[in-house]
């Protein structure tokens, strides 16, 4: 009873919120209100694998850049993850991120840093004449945590951001929210809230922080193929649209390669339809990923990220916690008929404890099952 009372606060926080935002800036979601927002760099999405996919990724987060895109997703991790992002945006500037996240025993944490720079800018005087350099820059840090009752998750992340030009510093506190809401074997909800905030002062004058709404939802068409959309409203543009997709080839053991593509509306009115366009290519190595993604921004050029990713083994404890998560997920999908996905999930104990009676077991039964099904 305690459980799911939990299980409803979290989902009716999230929606609470939406609706205070919604009614409290009514008016402010469209492009009217463009230029009216600070730490624009909040906006740029991090790491390689959800570029490529679109940015449609808030119901997807299986990895370290949940801590960006939904916090709650920080849930799906099953063991020490860290991930280093590098950007070469336009122009001459460039855009890196740092995460580490961590399951407990009850929940997960991370932390993570983005930081923005720019190349030397000259300094002039009053009469105009060159007087040294500076070095614009951005940085936020964030920590973040997440907590799974039943099919609902909730995740919160905490940040501190920080702008300098010239000398001159502004500072803002924010909040992400998050939830993930497991509507089926396959699919995947999401709502999340992001830069709910004070606003960041330069000098005199103060702005808002780029306060958006995401709602996500992702299939897994089998154990291979997902399909991601998100819906994203941003208090200072026009809502807009995220689609994409990955698929996994398995190479040979341990090697996988992943395919991306993905379209998002957010440039395509200002641009052109091309600069809604992504694309993104993944290698899996035994826990280490190294995936890239490609955007084009019309004339203004492209854009490339690299992002390198590696997945810590977890003590035995978490071993434990791991394998029956998998056997737990691999019975519910045999009783749901889902005897390929059961099986996926059953090897998955097999490869942390090859002597699993009860997998071995499972797995005889699914194939068995298949036979059956496939000669009808």
């Amino acid at each position: 009873m305690i459980r799911k009372s939990l299980r409803i606060s979290v989902f009716s926080l999230l929606i609470i919120s939406c609706c205070l935002i919604t009614t409290t800036y009514a008016g402010s979601f469209s492009k009217d209100s463009a230029g009216t927002t600070g730490a624009q760099f909040l906006k740029i999405g991090c790491g390689a694998r959800a570029i490529g996919m679109g940015e449609a990724f808030s119901s997807v987060v299986d990895d370290a850049s949940a801590i960006y895109w939904n916090p709650a997703g920080l849930s799906q991790i099953e063991g020490g993850e860290t991930s280093a992002m590098h950007a070469i945006w336009l122009e001459d500037i460039s855009y890196d991120y740092l995460a580490y996240a961590q399951p407990l025993m009850k929940g997960s944490i991370g932390a993570s840093v983005n930081y923005l720079s720019m190349s030397k800018m000259d300094k002039l005087d009053e009469n105009g004449d060159k007087d040294g350099t500076f070095r614009p820059y951005d940085v936020a840090f964030n920590l973040a945590y997440a907590q799974k009752v039943g099919s609902i998750t909730g995740g919160v992340n905490v940040k501190f951001i920080t702008q300098g030009i010239d000398g001159e510093t502004g500072s803002a506190f924010a909040l992400d929210l998050g939830t993930l809401h497991n509507l089926s074997n396959r699919i995947q909800g999401a709502i999340v809230v992001q830069n709910i905030g004070s606003r960041i002062k330069f000098i005199e004058k103060s702005y808002a922080l780029p306060l958006s709404i995401r709602l996500g939802l992702s299939c897994k068409l089998g154990e291979k193929f997902v399909l991601a959309l998100d819906g994203v409203a941003p208090i200072d543009n026009d809502p807009n649209l995220h689609v994409g997709c990955e698929y996994v080839l398995d190479v040979i053991k341990s090697v996988a390669i992943a395919l991306r593509l993905g379209y998002k509306t957010t440039t395509t009115s200002d641009l052109d339809a091309l600069s809604g366009l992504s694309a993104g290519l993944g290698f899996n190595i035994k826990g280490l990923n190294v995936d890239y993604a490609w955007v084009p921004y019309g004339d203004l050029g492209y854009t490339h990220r690299i992002s390198l990713g590696i997945k810590f083994a977890g003590g035995t404890e978490r071993n434990i916690v791991r394998m029956e998560k998998y056997y737990m997920k691999g019975v519910e999908f045999y009783r749901a008929g889902e005897y390929e996905l059961a099986i996926s999930q059953f090897n998955e104990v097999l490869k942390i404890e090859p002597n699993h009676t009860q997998s071995k077991t499972m797995i005889t039964k699914a194939k068995a099952k298949l036979v059956k099904v496939n000669s009808k």
